[in-house]
């Protein structure tokens, strides 16, 4: 009951309002950031962000649905790219006066990308020393610009233009194709521009790109790899998991991929105004002490 269980609810405004004050009282009371309690569904995330946003919003909670499509691409998807992962830390870098684990970072992932051997250290100094040089430049541009979109999208061609297109492209084979490598640049430009029209500083848009103090809403099949310190799934019935057989085990491993997601808790919702319990889940997970909560 006190780290997982399956919480039934009579219809869904029910389960919206109890789920949302429930998020609010472990953020505000017990202390826990928004971005790591994360919630999961199935499917149809754009569907359940419409039925959450409006219970979460009264109560001053921001919910960011991360299955939501950006210039074709989830912010899901675009969160886990190598390309996100390489210019943030140099976004950070930018933002922040001192950020030793971007440095750290920044410095480890140009290295792969340029394909530098770690014993070549003629090589490796003047990787550090045109590093330091544009992030020189970089802190001036974002110290002298306020955060907008068209700054964030200059922003973003500089940095691409430092670490360089073809270079990047020729170290991770999923940029292969020009197409595959403009889906994800398009979108890492449009979500940085979008976060720039949300927040009053660089370090505060970066935070928007990364979800800080938000609660993510995603699909289950997307959050592979991830974890957080509660999960809440949204919907244990058998309407939304209408595949879901003993014989099936593609669907009981995506099940169960719900729980691995989970660091210290796991919840299930269960709305009756949806769909019935599916009991033969719910007799596996009994004798491990996770039982439905009225």
């Amino acid at each position: 009951g006190d780290v997982a269980a399956i919480w039934e609810f009579d219809d869904a405004e029910q389960e919206n309002e109890v789920l949302a004050r429930w998020v609010e009282h472990e953020v505000n009371i017990n202390g826990i950031e928004p971005h790591e309690i994360a919630i999961l569904v199935r499917v149809y995330a754009n569907n359940v962000e419409n039925a959450l946003k409006p219970a979460f919003s009264d109560r001053a909670l921001r919910l960011r649905n991360e299955a939501r499509i950006i210039e074709g691409i989830s912010i899901q998807d675009l969160l886990g790219e190598e390309l996100t992962a390489l210019f943030m830390p140099l976004l950070r870098l930018g933002s922040t006066a001192r950020c030793p684990d971007a440095w750290t970072s920044a410095q480890q992932r140009l290295q792969f990308v340029y394909a530098f051997d770690p014993a070549d250290e003629l090589g490796l100094q003047g990787l550090q020393r045109n590093l330091e040089q544009f992030i020189r430049e970089l802190r001036r541009t974002m110290r002298d610009l306020e955060p907008d979109t068209a700054a964030a999208e200059m922003i973003a061609r500089s940095v691409l233009e430092f670490v360089r297109e073809d270079a990047l492209r020729q170290s991770v084979p999923a940029y292969e194709r020009k197409q595959d490598f403009d889906r994800v640049w398009n979108g890492f430009k449009a979500l940085l521009s979008e976060c720039a029209d949300q927040a009053d500083t660089w370090s505060g848009v970066l935070d928007e790109y990364e979800g800080l103090g938000q609660v993510p809403l995603m699909t289950i099949h997307k959050s592979k790899g991830l974890e957080f310190h509660t999960m809440i799934f949204y919907g244990l019935d058998n309407r939304t998991w209408w595949s879901l057989k003993p014989d099936n085990l593609e669907d009981l491993n995506t099940f169960f991929v719900a729980f691995t997601r989970a660091k210290q808790r796991a919840f299930f919702t269960l709305c009756t105004q949806r769909g019935q319990p599916v009991t033969w889940i719910e007799e596996l997970l009994e004798p491990v002490d996770v039982h439905r909560v009225d």
